[in-house]
Protein backbone atom coordinates (compact mmCIF):
# COMPACT_ATOMS: atom_id res chain seq x y z
CA UNK A 1 0.00 0.00 0.00
CA UNK A 2 1.45 3.36 -1.03
CA UNK A 3 0.20 6.68 0.36
CA UNK A 4 0.08 9.56 -2.13
CA UNK A 5 0.01 13.13 -0.84
CA UNK A 6 -0.18 16.48 -2.58
CA UNK A 7 0.45 19.50 -0.36
CA UNK A 8 -0.28 22.98 -1.66
CA UNK A 9 1.15 26.13 -0.13
CA UNK A 10 0.77 29.84 -0.50
CA UNK A 11 4.23 31.38 -0.31
CA UNK A 12 5.50 34.92 -0.17
CA UNK A 13 8.84 33.94 -1.72
CA UNK A 14 8.43 30.73 -3.75
CA UNK A 15 7.69 30.58 -7.47
CA UNK A 16 4.06 29.78 -8.35
CA UNK A 17 3.77 26.17 -9.51
CA UNK A 18 7.21 25.19 -8.21
CA UNK A 19 7.61 21.86 -6.48
CA UNK A 20 9.37 22.78 -3.25
CA UNK A 21 9.74 19.26 -1.87
CA UNK A 22 9.38 15.74 -3.19
CA UNK A 23 9.62 12.35 -1.49
CA UNK A 24 9.42 8.89 -3.01
CA UNK A 25 9.72 5.61 -1.09
CA UNK A 26 8.01 2.25 -1.61
CA UNK A 27 5.35 3.42 0.88
CA UNK A 28 5.10 7.20 0.31
CA UNK A 29 4.83 9.47 -2.72
CA UNK A 30 4.55 13.12 -1.71
CA UNK A 31 4.98 16.51 -3.36
CA UNK A 32 4.58 20.02 -2.00
CA UNK A 33 3.66 22.63 -4.60
CA UNK A 34 3.50 26.43 -4.37
CA UNK A 35 -0.08 27.09 -5.48
CA UNK A 36 0.28 30.86 -5.12
CA UNK A 37 3.19 33.21 -4.56
CA UNK A 38 3.23 36.80 -3.38
CA UNK A 39 -0.10 38.49 -3.84
CA UNK A 40 -2.11 40.72 -1.61
CA UNK A 41 -2.72 40.03 2.04
CA UNK A 42 -6.10 40.48 3.72
CA UNK A 43 -7.84 39.63 0.43
CA UNK A 44 -10.14 36.62 0.11
CA UNK A 45 -8.89 34.12 -2.48
CA UNK A 46 -10.71 31.20 -4.05
CA UNK A 47 -8.97 28.15 -5.46
CA UNK A 48 -10.27 25.35 -7.63
CA UNK A 49 -8.32 22.17 -8.37
CA UNK A 50 -9.09 19.06 -10.37
CA UNK A 51 -7.54 16.54 -7.96
CA UNK A 52 -7.60 13.66 -10.44
CA UNK A 53 -5.72 15.77 -13.00
CA UNK A 54 -3.30 16.94 -10.29
CA UNK A 55 -2.62 13.32 -9.29
CA UNK A 56 -1.89 12.38 -12.90
CA UNK A 57 0.33 15.43 -13.38
CA UNK A 58 2.47 14.77 -10.30
CA UNK A 59 2.51 10.97 -10.05
CA UNK A 60 1.74 9.63 -13.53
CA UNK A 61 3.71 12.01 -15.82
CA UNK A 62 0.47 13.62 -17.00
CA UNK A 63 -0.93 10.40 -18.52
CA UNK A 64 -4.65 11.20 -18.98
CA UNK A 65 -5.55 7.49 -18.94
CA UNK A 66 -3.67 6.64 -15.72
CA UNK A 67 -5.66 5.03 -12.94
CA UNK A 68 -6.29 7.35 -9.98
CA UNK A 69 -6.75 5.92 -6.48
CA UNK A 70 -9.80 6.89 -4.43
CA UNK A 71 -9.58 10.29 -2.74
CA UNK A 72 -9.23 9.84 1.03
CA UNK A 73 -9.17 13.24 2.70
CA UNK A 74 -8.25 16.90 3.03
CA UNK A 75 -5.94 18.48 5.59
CA UNK A 76 -5.80 22.22 6.22
CA UNK A 77 -3.15 24.02 8.23
CA UNK A 78 -1.52 27.38 8.76
CA UNK A 79 2.20 27.36 9.49
CA UNK A 80 4.94 29.94 9.90
CA UNK A 81 7.60 27.64 11.37
CA UNK A 82 10.11 27.92 8.53
CA UNK A 83 9.89 31.70 8.38
CA UNK A 84 9.53 32.21 12.15
CA UNK A 85 6.53 34.45 11.55
CA UNK A 86 3.09 34.76 13.07
CA UNK A 87 0.48 33.45 10.67
CA UNK A 88 -3.26 34.11 10.60
CA UNK A 89 -5.66 32.58 8.09
CA UNK A 90 -9.37 32.03 7.58
CA UNK A 91 -10.83 29.08 5.69
CA UNK A 92 -14.41 28.66 4.52
CA UNK A 93 -16.82 27.20 2.01
CA UNK A 94 -15.02 24.02 0.96
CA UNK A 95 -16.74 22.11 -1.78
CA UNK A 96 -15.51 18.68 -2.91
CA UNK A 97 -16.97 17.31 -6.12
CA UNK A 98 -16.65 13.77 -7.45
Amino acid sequence: MRVYTLKYSWSTVGKKGAICSRKRTPFVAREKIHLESGGQVNVWQSEELDLRAEFRKHFEDGDPTADVPDFMGVGIMTDGDQTNTEIVADYADFVLLR
